[in-house]
């Protein structure tokens, strides 16, 4: 989870790229692509509170705190 979270706030940024050039190469599609934005954006937030949740698992289990700066084992 602590590994993937990097991958998905990347996903996240090409997905707002893409769209955002969609948006300046046809107007029309705006609505749609503010959707998949938003889309986009709650789905990283999810991701976000998934890796809260993970990092509070370890610190109670282990006694580890893993905020910030992960170590991969």
């Amino acid at each position: 989870v602590l590994e993937s979270d990097d991958k998905i706030d990347d996903l996240n940024d090409n997905l707002y790229e893409d769209m955002a050039a969609l948006m300046e190469k046809d107007p029309a599609s705006v609505r749609r692509a503010l959707h998949f934005i938003m889309i986009g954006r709650n789905l990283e937030r999810i991701a976000d509170l998934a890796n809260n949740i993970a990092e509070d698992t370890i610190y109670l289990k282990q006694g580890k705190e893993v905020r910030h700066h992960f170590e991969t084992t």
